[in-house]
């Protein structure tokens, strides 16, 4: 499926814990200290190429946020719009328009990962491993979602359709769910994932809820509706974690 897919190559839960230990934790003990970072990064191709950036380049979320900050400056569309037909302009509009959608995807599977580590809604207090992993992801949620706000006004009509895209994915994924408990198969949840609830938070922030219709606002809003109308409500239903997200 959709969301098996993702795992696989590389966006998953378990692909965040291991990327963080790999920079921060007992793993990273052997390791000697990042590369130098580059000043004018090329846009990655993939999740796996940014992977590999943040594993060689950074070891604290500042490090990531950096990362991404000169990903995006160097990459900008704003750019490219100088560059008008030469060579190579068309490539680079589409990788950042891939690397937008890469984000977005990155974004949930980082939420996840800080939902599998506590409640969103946990006190700052780092007292143990989990508490710091937890701390950590929240900083990179915070990054990410201010980088996403940025580069989505720069990509306009192009944003507007990789929400929509991660969206119809969202509900593809409810819909199998919700068949599956109509037949009486056994099933994960139903409710959306907390990195999932934590895209439509997003979604909300970014787009305009207040207009009648918009290509974005609209579908989030409905499929949300969906899953507050539809998904059974059980113990691993409770929708503890889309609260206290950050912003």
């Amino acid at each position: 499926g959709d969301d098996e897919d993702e795992d696989e190559d590389g966006g998953g839960v378990a692909a965040m814990m291991r990327l963080r230990r790999q920079r921060t934790g007992a793993d990273a003990a052997d390791k000697d200290e990042a590369e130098p970072m580059p000043y004018t990064p090329a846009c990655p191709r993939g999740i796996d190429e940014f992977n590999d950036l943040i594993e060689r380049h950074t070891r604290t979320e500042e490090d990531i946020d950096e990362l991404l900050r000169r990903i995006l400056a160097t990459n900008s569309l704003k750019l490219a719009k100088h560059r008008g037909n030469a060579e190579g302009a068309g490539a680079a509009r589409a990788n950042m328009h891939e690397f937008y959608a890469m984000l977005l995807r990155r974004f949930e599977a980082v939420g996840d990962a800080c939902v599998a580590e506590g409640p969103l809604g946990a006190g700052e207090e780092v007292e143990d491993e989990a508490d710091d992993a937890r701390a950590g992801f929240k900083k990179q949620l915070e990054s990410m979602a201010a980088h996403i706000h940025r580069t989505t006004e720069d990509l306009a009509g192009v944003a507007a359709a990789r929400w929509v895209s991660r969206l119809l994915r969202m509900h593809r994924r409810l819909e199998k769910l919700l068949a599956d408990v109509a037949d009486g198969l056994a099933t994960p949840t139903c409710w959306p994932s907390g990195g999932k609830l934590l895209v439509l938070q997003l979604a909300a922030q970014i787009w305009p809820t207040s207009d009648r219709r918009h290509p974005v606002a609209t579908p989030a809003a409905i499929l949300l509706g969906q899953c507050l109308a539809e998904a059974p409500v059980g113990p691993k239903n409770t929708g503890e974690a889309g609260a206290d997200a950050p912003g």
